[in-house]
């Protein structure tokens, strides 16, 4: 019995991974069929409208740039916070009953 609950369990294990790889396969192909639309979208607007693209392409690149910066921020904030140790007052020390150092 163990066998067949072995050989079951490798079965159904084969049966999830092959369901995973198709969607992520699908995802892809989704994710890469709007890339395109975006793409060819743009390209119509850059010839028939390219004052007003140029004006959306400088916006595009202006918020590009603040989310940039704004992640760069968060992960200096980040790193400053890490690399900081806890310093102990000495009203914490007083709170938590005194330092008990061993010698």
């Amino acid at each position: 019995m163990n066998n067949r609950n072995n050989a079951l369990d490798d079965l159904i294990k084969q049966e999830r991974l092959a369901y995973q790889k198709r969607v992520r396969r699908l995802r892809e192909q989704a994710r890469k069929k709007e890339e395109r639309l975006a793409l060819h979208t743009a390209e119509i607007i850059r010839t028939k409208h390219p004052d007003s693209y140029s004006k959306y392409e400088e916006e595009a690149r202006r918020l590009l740039e603040e989310e940039r910066a704004s992640r760069s921020s968060r992960a200096k904030r980040s790193a400053q916070s890490d690399a900081q140790p806890e310093v102990a007052t000495a009203e914490q020390d007083q709170q938590d009953g005194g330092t008990n150092y061993e010698y």
